[in-house]
């Protein structure tokens, strides 16, 4: 069974890829699973610089297979914040009810909420130097009001273009289908698939 360890320390971003990497006889870790507690930095300008950086402190220091994102929020008539600093602009607050409707707020005088949520990830295999990023988008737009019993970031404030329904208002595995770390993950299992056999292979 392949192992590829999750450059994260989030609980439910560990349950999302464990859910997607089900089919793939894939065995997910994360920094949850070392000994003691890291923290990586995110000093990238972009979602991909983010993910690189990350993807490759953790393959370093661990010299595995490593899967990287970063992700976030993008509002457009906002010029597309808090994006990079989705979960750090309202630092040193951290609970998501009020960084949601601190967001409401800030889009209160916007004719139009359009949004997009983005996620970036990148692979790195120190063993046989394979390496390669993806990204997925989901469009939608910022409510008026939180929907949905799922906490999980701006998960009750983003409603699905196509769906019309907020992120916390969907299932697992709907979520597993539609968003933007889904279509991201879709991306990389397919490359994953053409690149398995060479994967095996590491550099002498």
């Amino acid at each position: 069974m392949h192992e590829i360890w999750i450059a994260t320390n989030n609980k439910n971003k560990v349950r999302e890829f464990t859910a997607i990497f089900a089919e793939m006889n894939v065995t997910v870790k994360s920094l949850l699973d070392l000994p003691t507690v890291i923290d990586i930095p995110e000093e990238g300008t972009t979602f991909l610089e983010n993910a690189y950086q990350k993807a490759a402190y953790l393959a370093h220091k661990i010299n595995k297979p490593v899967l990287a994102d970063d992700s976030g929020l993008e509002i457009i008539g906002l010029n597309n914040f808090p994006g990079i600093f989705t979960k750090r602009w309202a630092l040193p607050i951290t609970d998501n009810n009020l960084i949601n409707q601190m967001l409401i707020d800030k889009c209160a005088n916007l004719t139009d909420r359009s949004a997009q949520a983005v996620c970036t990830l990148v692979y790195l295999n120190p063993l046989n130097g394979k390496e390669g990023s993806f990204t997925g988008i989901t469009k939608g737009e910022i409510t008026t009001t939180p929907i949905g019993d799922n906490n999980f970031g701006y998960d009750p404030i983003f409603k699905v273009e196509e769906l019309n329904k907020t992120y916390a208002q969907l299932t697992l595995a709907e979520k597993n289908q539609y968003s933007h770390r889904a279509k991201a993950v879709n991306q990389f299992k397919e490359w994953w698939k053409k690149e398995e056999a060479e994967w095996q292979q590491p550099k002498d």
